[in-house]
């Protein structure tokens, strides 16, 4: 079991309190919720456990309305048609000219915000994308 690997157990604690964060104000907890943390509990016994958050993060933010997949820049409002931008914490995505974070392809976050998984990532591009989402933990 995954439980008595000491990375896997590290980066599910931060997911556990990443989902606190979630929930502590919360009076009644959706059944989403405890299916994301199953399903993800299970896909740690076979997959990357960074790409099992990166894919439930995402569909976090998108059951909670918070899913920025418009390819708006959050700082000019303005509508990101670079082939490449800055992505930042909670996946807000900015022009180049505009923010700093880490750089995307779009296409690329295109495919992942539709398809709900990280596989068009590569690994260096998941470990990007784990510390972003660490930045809110």
């Amino acid at each position: 079991t995954w439980i008595f690997d000491r990375e896997k157990m590290l980066i599910w604690q931060d997911f556990i309190a990443l989902m606190y964060k979630h929930l502590k104000d919360v009076e009644k907890c959706e059944a989403f919720y405890f299916e994301l943390l199953e399903e993800s509990a299970k896909r740690f016994l076979k997959q990357n456990s960074k790409r099992v958050v990166v894919d439930a993060y995402l569909k976090l933010l998108e059951f909670e309305g918070r899913l920025h997949n418009d390819f708006l820049c959050f700082l000019c409002d303005e509508k990101i048609q670079d082939e490449k931008l800055i992505l930042t914490r909670a996946f807000l995505q900015a022009h180049l000219q505009c923010g700093y974070g880490s750089l995307f392809e779009k296409n690329k976050l295109e495919i992942f915000y539709e398809r709900k998984n990280c596989a068009i990532f590569d690994d260096e591009e998941i470990a990007r994308l784990y510390l972003l989402i660490k930045e809110g933990f």
